[in-house]
């Protein structure tokens, strides 16, 4: 059951409302795919951590874009070949 938030004029329902938008400018989505991945306890697949986003699957050319950068850099790893990533947590 979904109820509703009134929002001036308009009404919007309580799960959409509370799904955040995915970022638009550079910096900002990696810090948002890293903040996705940090409350999983088990690997994530990008279509996954799109669907954590009001844009879902829209977003997943980005998703896999940050996803591949951070997997350069280190910060996350893969034991799939890229199906599902982790993010690499410190000893």
């Amino acid at each position: 059951m979904l109820t509703f938030v009134s929002m001036t004029m308009w009404r919007i329902p309580v799960r959409q409302w509370l799904v955040r938008l995915f970022p638009t400018d550079n910096v900002v989505p990696t810090a948002a795919v890293m903040e996705a991945m940090q409350t999983r306890t088990s690997p994530a697949n990008p279509e996954s951590l799109a669907a954590a986003f009001r844009q879902g699957r829209r977003i997943l050319p980005q998703k896999q874009a940050v996803l591949a950068s951070l997997l350069r850099f280190g910060f996350v790893a893969t034991q799939d070949g890229g199906r599902t990533y982790a993010l690499r947590r410190a000893a």
